[in-house]
């Protein structure tokens, strides 16, 4: 059902729907009583004019839709934040199944990477859109480690 059916045939709906209206006219300063006519010529606005907006806004009510009854849609686009989420989780999981992807030296305070782990990488910066940087930020790699890879890369 959308919204103007359901204000033609919910009370509910239409009270609040009233409500707003006289919410709205009294932050605008302009009073709904008497006749159309009247509060036309109180308000400064050509009476034909109402007319076309309350067709535009039957159409526009027309086509919203209401939320039907359960659980609201999930969202189809993920945002940034589950978008990093999944990144990360992705280099975790590649983690867990490759111990020897990430090797940190205690003397010397370095870190080695696997090849299969540098390979990984790159197939999902390959898939990021977005600055490298920030990339590496959530891959918890440095950035000047990941130019190095780059350039040997190529």
């Amino acid at each position: 059902m959308n919204l103007l059916e359901d204000c033609k045939s919910n009370k509910l709906t239409l009270i609040a729907t009233y409500k707003l209206v006289q919410d709205a006219a009294e932050s605008l300063g302009v009073s709904l009583d008497g006749p159309l006519t009247k509060i036309c010529e109180r308000a400064h606005i050509n009476r034909p004019q109402v007319y076309e907006k309350k067709t535009q806004i039957e159409n526009a009510l027309g086509g919203m839709d209401l939320a039907g009854p359960g659980r609201p849609v999930v969202p189809v686009l993920p945002s940034e934040e589950e978008t990093n989420w999944r990144l990360r989780e992705k280099v975790l999981r590649f983690r867990l199944n490759h111990p020897d992807a990430l090797v940190f030296r205690r003397f010397g305070g370095y870190t080695t990477y696997s090849d299969s782990f540098i390979r990984f990488v790159f197939d999902l910066h390959d898939e990021w859109d977005g600055s490298s940087e920030r990339f590496c930020e959530q891959v918890e790699i440095p950035y000047d480690t990941f130019r190095n890879w780059s350039k040997k890369k190529e």
